[in-house]
């Protein structure tokens, strides 16, 4: 008996390709997304050492040394003896975004008061950290009692992901933050394209409304918070991208607008 094949409709080949393409997609997300924390990660700790160099030197050279973190050019230098070009120790560009520093009486991750200028000094010979002025990083900038808990903190950040660097007032030693996690609620991709507008309201409301009432879709938001704020974070510097952006969350855009309204 000679079995008859069964031909493949073009719906089939259509979804095929689509898993296909969704597949590729979210494994070239994937990478960028961990290429970008990579960066991070390596930029914090370029800047650890360089700290700790620092505070190293103001130990055994007797000597009070300086850092300046140049925030609008994503850089900082340190200085020994004082903040002057003749006295320049050491410089570096960072390739990710220096958000500043800020002074701290405790670890909260969630405040954030950045210092203009953003600057420190490790001091001779003890290697305790203050502010260039030989004052505590507290609010009061008294230049007695180094508490434990006063630091400074120094803010990096990529793609949508930030990292901290701890300077502590009383040992000067420095430690590394943890990532501070992305803000789960928000739509990320949406957000950088459209700005604050009706258009990322509507994708919210239908991801609460449908995506988050099944397992699948459940998943599906999931996989989208681990790639989204890296492309998100690529998106929101370029005006082509936002551009691209709308018109591929277009669709997206028009049915979920259908959905909820």
């Amino acid at each position: 008996m000679k079995i008859k094949r069964k031909s493949v409709t073009l719906i089939e080949v259509l979804v095929g390709l689509a898993i296909m393409g969704i597949v590729s997609a979210t494994t070239f997300l994937l990478s960028f997304s961990t290429v970008e924390k990579k960066k991070l990660e390596a930029a914090v700790k370029i800047v650890q050492a360089d700290l700790e160099w620092a505070r190293q030197m103001a130990i055994t050279k007797h000597e009070d040394y300086y850092v300046d973190f140049d925030t609008a050019n994503k850089r900082y230098t340190v200085y020994r003896q004082s903040i002057t070009a003749a006295n320049e120790a050491k410089r570096r560009n960072l390739g990710v975004t220096l958000v500043g520093m800020d002074y701290i009486s405790d670890y909260d991750p969630l405040t954030w008061s950045p210092i203009t200028p953003a600057q420190l000094r490790f001091n001779a010979p003890l290697g305790n950290a203050s502010r260039t002025n030989g004052a505590n990083f507290n609010n009061a900038g008294s230049a007695t009692a180094y508490d434990a808990a006063n630091a400074a903190r120094i803010r990096l950040s990529q793609a949508g992901a930030v990292w901290t660097v701890t300077v502590l007032a009383k040992t000067g030693f420095i430690s590394l933050g943890t990532l501070i996690p992305f803000e789960r609620r928000r739509c990320f991709i949406a957000t950088a394209a459209y700005g604050d507008h009706d258009e990322v309201a509507l994708l919210r409301d239908f991801r609460d409304r449908y995506l988050l009432a099944n397992k699948a879709g459940n998943a599906l938001v999931e996989m989208y918070y681990l790639v989204s704020p890296a492309i998100a974070g690529y998106i929101e510097q370029r005006e082509w991208a936002k551009k691209i952006a709308r018109l591929l969350l277009a669709p997206a855009v028009w049915s979920a607008k259908k959905l909820t309204h």
